[in-house]
């Protein structure tokens, strides 16, 4: 809870802002599949909502799986890794290795199935060369669900 004489914290308010978009739906759109869109530059006070991905569990090479990236107070954070999350980061020009934390909402498959490979390739050289643990917040089984992956 916030103080009343105090500034929100924008990180809660991304986090809130892209649980609402996850819950409610309003995800569902999706701009053409030729069209590439680049994320905006965040200024310091802004919080910038991506929706990287807003598909269903089939295999479609015009929707990829849910993802949204936000970016609030100069972190990078990932709402689930659905198919086809890190081709979308590459194409808007953020790195894997530059997530600064992933939030897993639920384990569908559409919403995990891009896990690996976001973890693996935030490892090369080339996309960030993480060095350091993924960081990553999920339902209260997450440690033991990814110690069996």
């Amino acid at each position: 809870m916030t103080d009343h004489g105090t500034a929100p914290n924008p990180v809660m308010l991304a986090t809130i802002a892209a649980f609402a978009l996850l819950s409610t739906g309003a995800a569902a759109q999706e701009s053409e599949p030729s069209q590439q869109i680049i994320a905006p530059e965040a200024a310091e006070d802004d919080i910038v909502v991506t929706l990287l991905g807003t598909g269903t569990p089939d295999p479609r090479i015009d929707r990829f799986g849910a993802s949204i990236l936000v970016n609030a107070a100069g972190q990078n954070l990932l709402f689930d890794a659905g198919r086809g999350a890190v081709i979308r980061l590459e194409q808007i020009g953020v790195s894997p290795g530059a997530i600064d934390q992933l939030f897993v909402t639920h384990y569908h498959s559409d919403h995990i199935n891009g896990l690996a490979d976001l973890w693996l390739t935030s490892r090369l050289p080339p996309h960030g060369n993480r060095q350091t643990p993924f960081p990553m917040t999920g339902p209260t089984t997450a440690r033991c669900w990814l110690a069996r992956i």
